[in-house]
């Protein structure tokens, strides 16, 4: 009898190795906690360490490895090391290959204020009821060229009925 095998999918447009680099260096203004997952806003945007990480793969999965949940942000560092820690070793791989040619092509250049406004508009849209919040948010995404999320969100609108 064969089992269906259920691997954890990362998402293909992840920040999370960004903002766990930037926890890590201490470089935090605020951490939001999204409807689909936690957003931090650094201080300054301050790559080094991220690049670091980056240099190789022995760097990227011995980081991962010995990174330790403690300190001030220790909910936060956990939450991420538990995602990490469901990929398969392939997976990890192709995640880091696709980081690397990530941090290449683009490096990380939106507007973290609008962003963070993005989000906590959405969080208090849905928390009053408001009909259209994905919709809305899903453009400000798409108008930002950040298409998962976009398409997520569009998903969720067609979905999700709030009650008035």
């Amino acid at each position: 009898m064969v089992y269906p095998i259920d691997f954890y999918q990362e998402p293909e447009c992840s920040n999370d190795l960004l903002y766990l680099s930037y926890i890590v260096s201490g470089n935090v203004e605020k951490i939001i906690e999204s409807s689909e997952n936690l957003v931090v806003v650094p201080k300054n945007e301050d790559l080094s360490f991220f690049n670091t990480i980056l240099s190789t793969f022995s760097e990227y999965f011995k980081f991962y490895k010995e990174l330790k949940a403690e300190g001030e942000y220790q909910k936060e560092i956990e939450y991420f090391k538990k995602r990490f820690e469901k990929l398969s070793f392939i997976t990890a791989y192709e995640l880091y290959k696709k980081l690397k040619k990530w941090k290449i092509e683009e490096e990380p250049d939106y507007n973290l204020e609008a962003y963070t406004t993005a989000v906590e508009a959405n969080n208090i849209a849905i928390s009053k009821g408001l009909e259209y919040a994905p919709q809305t948010i899903a453009n400000f995404y798409k108008k930002y060229k950040n298409k998962t999320k976009y398409k997520k969100l569009i998903k969720e609108a067609k979905n999700v009925k709030f009650s008035q």
